[in-house]
Order: structure tokens, then C-alpha cells, then sequence
């Protein structure tokens, strides 16, 4: 029963391509955060904007390849903008409080890979049930 639940939350080639996306989103996050930081960008300021990079790009490749989402309405944007508001709170919030407390040289890549799982689990999660609902959906 419990695996059951388990296997339709995470959907195996839905998870699969979440991951990539989610790779990729990654990166786009990250060049532009260390970009932004090196021309002398404040860091929560910095990973505001890589992190609203890499929502901009998550949501047009998950709508259409991870959801098969063939259209948009208000209603979806309206969710995923909730969505993602909330988790950039949560990842800066979460990246900023690691950066305050580990005083080393890998905190901000420690407190960035932190912050990044613990955002992109939720995301997930919300896309899946929130976002692209299961009457939106074509692979279930």
C-alpha cells in the first residue's frame, strides 16, 4: 500500500525527467549566481536572480516535457508563481542562515546544494499536485 502511494507520487519517468530538468535548472542557477556574486552583487540578492532564472526555465521545459502540458492558463501560472515565491523565500532564507553559521570556505557551496534540495523537493511536489493537477496531466 505504501509503495503503491509512493510509486504514483513519484512517478518513475516523471521523476526521471524532473531530475534532468531539475539538473539543469541547477546549473542555469548556479552560473548566474556566481556570476552575479563575482561582478559584486550582494549574495541574497544574487540568489534571488539565479534562482528566478532557473524558475523561468523550470516551468516552460516541466510544463511541457516533465507534465506534457500542451497549454497555459492564469490559473497555472498564478500556482506556479505561489509556488516558486514561496520556495525562493525558502532557498534564500535557507542558503543565507547556512552561509551564517559555517564560518569555512565551502559554505557557499554547502549552504547553495542545501537550500537547492531542499527547494527543489518541494517544487516538485507542487508541480506535481499544485501546478499541473492530475486533470491536466496526459501520462497517469
Amino acid at each position: 500500500m505504501i509503495r503503491e502511494l509512493f510509486s504514483r507520487i513519484f512517478h518513475k519517468k516523471v521523476i526521471i525527467k524532473f531530475i534532468i530538468i531539475g539538473f539543469t535548472t541547477v546549473f542555469i542557477d548556479l552560473i548566474v549566481y556566481l556570476f552575479l556574486i563575482k561582478i559584486g552583487l550582494i549574495i541574497e540578492k544574487a540568489k534571488a536572480i539565479s534562482f528566478l532564472s532557473g524558475a523561468l526555465f523550470s516551468y516552460q521545459a516541466n510544463r511541457k516535457w516533465t507534465f506534457k502540458i500542451k497549454y497555459f492558463s492564469l490559473s497555472q501560472i498564478l500556482s506556479f508563481t505561489f509556488l516558486y515565491v514561496t520556495s525562493l523565500l525558502f532557498n534564500v532564507s535557507l542558503n543565507s542562515f547556512f552561509i551564517s553559521i559555517y564560518k569555512y570556505q565551502l559554505s557557499l557551496e554547502f549552504s547553495f546544494i542545501f537550500a537547492t534540495t531542499i527547494s527543489a523537493t518541494y517544487n516538485y511536489l507542487g508541480l506535481r499536485f499544485f501546478v499541473f493537477n492530475r486533470n491536466q496531466r496526459k501520462y497517469e
